[in-house]
Parts: structure tokens; sequence; C-alpha cells
């Protein structure tokens, strides 16, 4: 192959830009994947963030509602083995009902009480609101709108 005017080692001027080129558009795709890569990797972070803090908050409200919940069931017990024997002969004594009836207001009494515990465990491990979820959502934006706060 014969050389190219100008060129002592075969190769053009063309050849040899062409070659800068393709160095630079190496160089460049490696800085935008680099970018790319940290922008995401941020990204990740504070998805991983948000979401160890959610499970915090989710696992605090299931301990308590779990507590409530076995709270009123203990709650049941005392009332039935120390409380109700008082309510019993109260509701005898001084409303001269008989023992039956006695009883089963005793028993009512007890199972408002247990029912609104109950209710109340439930309403907390319900999920949680918007308000939240959307603090969270603005909260994970912020690493697009600036990548170097983050």
């Amino acid at each position: 192959m014969a050389a190219e005017p100008g060129d002592a080692n075969g190769f053009s001027l063309a050849r040899r830009a062409w070659g800068v080129v393709g160095r630079l558009w190496r160089i460049g795709s490696r800085l935008l994947s680099d970018r790319l890569f940290g922008l995401a990797r941020r990204l990740v972070e504070e998805h991983v963030r948000v979401a160890k803090q959610e499970a915090a908050r989710e696992l605090q409200r299931f301990v308590i509602a779990f507590s409530l919940m076995i709270g009123s069931v203990i709650f049941l017990a005392c009332a039935f083995l120390m409380i109700n024997l008082t309510m019993v002969m109260a509701f005898h004594d001084l409303l001269r009902l008989n023992w039956v009836l006695s009883s089963l207001a005793a028993a009512g009494m007890d199972l408002m009480v247990v029912a609104t515990l109950m209710g109340i465990a439930y309403w907390m491990v319900q999920p949680p609101y918007m308000p939240k979820t959307k603090e969270a959502f603005d909260k994970t934006m912020e690493v697009f709108r600036d990548p170097e706060k983050a």
C-alpha cells in the first residue's frame, strides 16, 4: 500500500483526525455514563433511605397496634376475673337485677371497652395517607432538580 502524500507512516491526516475524534467520543461517553450512573446511584440511595424510614415508621405503628391488641385481651381477662365480680354485685344490690342480668350488663360494658381498644389498634395499622407519600416523592425528586445537593 502506498503512503499518502505528507504521511510517513501510511496514515492520512483524516485517519488521524478520525482517531482523535473517536478517542474524544469514548472519553465523553465515559464521562456522560459516569454522570448518569452517579445520578442513578444517588436516586437509588435516596429511595433506599426513604424506604427505610417508611419501614421504621410502619414497624413502630405495628408494634403499638399489636401492643394495644394484646393489652385489650389482657384487659378482657383481668376484667372478667377481678372487676366483673364487683360490677355484678353492685348491679344486683343497687339496681335489684337478678344475677344473670347483672352479669350480662357487666360483660356488655367490658366488650365496649375492648371494642374501643381494638378499633384504635385497627386504625393504627392502616396504610399511610397521601402527605407522607408525597413528602417522600418530593425528597426523591430533589435529586433530579439538583444532583449535587443529594
